[in-house]
């Protein structure tokens, strides 16, 4: 079968990638011809497999090939269950992987928690995390059930009046001996002892049977015989308060023992429950914050392009800022340049309105000097007149004269029309420079407004270029928090919680440590002191058996008395192997107590 026949999309995604080496997500979905998410999802799975590797570069995602590690069958299986399966209630593709991951995590922290108990010295586990071992057998060999022996050898020990505990300490050879049992009873005994073990207590009380026994046979000996055996009474007494201590701190143990399970019952266990379920609600939440995460993989994937037409949309915004402020530069410049012109034709103008105003008085003058002249030369004619009417009554006389005053007459009427014309040049002069002169005044007015103007423009052309560059500012302000919201937003959000509800949890299981420790101490404590009984009792045993010793050099008594020695020493035989049994067996307790200790 030919490789083209068996291809599959993960065999296009990594063939791209091997002819590329290095590329971005979108590049390679749209070389492989396949969706954004489809190829997601295979490039992380080939991330587990150890052959490509993924970098996330601000808003983009780039994949390296890089070729080592294997993808089976079981790999496209388990991606192609992740593609189909949900969690319910939740709406968002959640693989079984990472469920179990999650429960992978849950059983950390649990572990984590049993080992601080470990570390503490408690002697539970947490029922979730471990199953609570069993308490260990003292007898593993044979079951610890009381046999049919045992109850006949209590019914026959009621007969005789003999202890229980005494019946079951003190072997039978050493019970038939001191006090005369049957037969029967005695092979019961025997079977029971068999199976059940020997105890502190009935230790003391097979000590204070034989001491009564061997009192009630020396009652018959010498004084001397009755003043050992109150010395050995004494010994018995302190040995008897020793061993009631003994059973008296054992007692106080286990009954610390049991506070320390009631702490674990009443105080581990409600915190452990509450724990687990805020770990549970927290689990919860990072579960819809990757289905957000996903959601914002998702749309980061399209941020690109947004990215790149924002940037464009930037770049073309600086471009018409810069163009605005060349604009703004130049129309400042124009507008300077006009105001220079126009200062200068305004300059100009005023000078050459002083000009005609010059030109004007000087005509004036001139004006007020013909008519001065036009006065003259009427009062002229008036006398003229008034020498004609004279000089009619002379008309003869004088006709020369007349004729000489006519021809002046006329020159002086020639001479009033030139004034006349000359006032009438002047005054449209006048009329003329005067209208220019309105026309500047009124250019003078327009250039201070055109000048108001621009700078009024100029002013809100200033302000729409601060407003845009602050919307620029602004804007990547936003760009920013948005890339800080989706890198590292959720992860500080996630750790802030789980770190409060670490620390709200810390000061509760460390008072409920403390008061462990303080149980442990006591049963320190108490140990010690059953150590020091215990050994207290292994003196004065020690010195019973050195009086014994010596009393049985001078001891001269009858056949009765030496066979009383001789059931003596041989209860003082049991009674050593009675000790030697009872420090076996506080051995054999300290054993097993380190030993479930250690398990634990």
């Amino acid at each position: 079968m030919s490789e083209e026949l068996i291809k599959t999309d993960v065999d296009v995604i990594i063939r791209a990638l091997k002819r590329s080496g290095h590329m971005e997500l979108s590049q390679l979905a749209k070389e492989s011809g396949l969706p954004s998410r489809h190829v997601e999802k295979w490039t992380h799975i080939l991330e587990d497999n150890g052959m490509v590797r993924i970098d996330y570069r601000l808003t983009k995602v780039y994949v390296t090939w890089v070729g080592s590690g294997t993808l089976d069958i079981e790999d496209i299986t388990r991606a192609e269950e992740r593609t189909s399966k949900t969690t319910p209630g939740l709406g968002v593709s959640i693989s079984s992987e990472e469920i179990e991951e999650h429960k992978k995590k849950s059983e950390q922290i649990k572990s984590k928690a049993s080992k601080f108990e470990e570390d503490m010295g408690s002697v539970f586990r947490r029922d979730k995390v471990v199953p609570k071992q069993k308490e260990p057998e003292k007898v593993k060999e044979k079951p610890r059930e009381i046999p049919a022996a045992v109850t006949i050898a209590k019914e026959i020990a009621k007969k005789k009046e003999i202890p229980l505990k005494a019946v079951k300490a003190v072997k039978p050879k050493a019970v038939a001996k001191a006090i005369p049992v049957e037969k029967e009873a005695i092979e019961i005994i025997e079977q029971g002892l068999k199976e059940v073990p020997i105890e502190p207590e009935s230790i003391a009380k097979a000590v204070e049977k034989i001491e009564k026994i061997t009192l009630k046979k020396a009652g018959k000996a010498s004084s001397k015989l009755a003043e050992r055996e109150k010395a050995f009474m004494s010994l018995s007494n302190k040995l008897r308060q020793k061993i009631a201590e003994i059973n008296k701190k054992t007692y106080e143990i286990a009954e610390m023992k049991k506070d320390k399970t009631t702490l674990f019952e009443e105080s581990y266990k409600p915190v452990e429950r509450r724990f687990d379920a805020e770990i549970e609600t927290i689990r919860d939440i990072l579960l819809l914050k990757e289905r957000k995460i996903i959601e914002l993989q998702e749309l980061a994937v399209g941020i690109p392009e947004k990215v790149e037409s924002v940037e464009e949309g930037v770049l073309r915004l600086r471009e018409i800022e810069q163009e605005a402020k060349k604009v703004l530069d130049d129309s400042t410049v124009m507008i300077e340049e006009t105001l220079n012109e126009l200062r200068e034709v305004a300059q100009e103008a005023e000078g050459k309105l002083e000009n005609a105003r010059g030109r004007m008085y000087s005509k004036i003058e001139k004006l007020d000097q013909l008519d001065k002249t036009i006065v003259k030369v009427k009062e002229v004619e008036q006398s003229v007149s008034q020498k004609i009417s004279e000089s009619k009554q002379r008309l003869e006389e004088e006709q020369r004269s007349i004729e000489q005053l006519e021809r002046e007459i006329v020159l002086v009427r020639e001479a009033k029309n030139e004034v006349e014309a000359a006032m009438v040049e002047v005054k449209a002069i006048v009329d003329t420079e005067a209208s220019r002169m309105l026309d500047i005044e009124d250019a003078l007015a327009k250039v201070t407004k055109i000048d108001k103007w621009a700078r009024e423009n100029q002013k809100q052309f200033q302000g729409k270029l601060q407003e845009f560059m602050t919307y620029v500012k602004d804007s990547e302000g936003e760009y920013l928090r948005l890339r800080e919201s989706v890198e590292t937003g959720f992860v500080r959000k996630y750790l802030k919680e789980l770190r409060e509800i670490t620390d709200a949890h810390e000061f509760e299981v460390n008072e409920i440590a403390g008061m462990e420790k303080s149980i442990d101490v006591k049963i320190e404590e108490s140990k010690t002191e059953l150590k020091r009984l215990m050994d207290e009792s292994r003196q004065l045993a020690e010195k019973y058996e050195g009086i014994v010793r010596k009393k049985e050099a001078r001891i001269d008594v009858s056949k009765d008395i030496a066979a009383l020695q001789e059931k003596g020493e041989e209860l003082v035989d049991e009674l050593a192997t009675i000790k030697k049994k009872r420090e076996k067996l506080i051995e054999e307790i300290e054993d097993t107590v380190e030993k479930k200790e250690g398990r634990e």
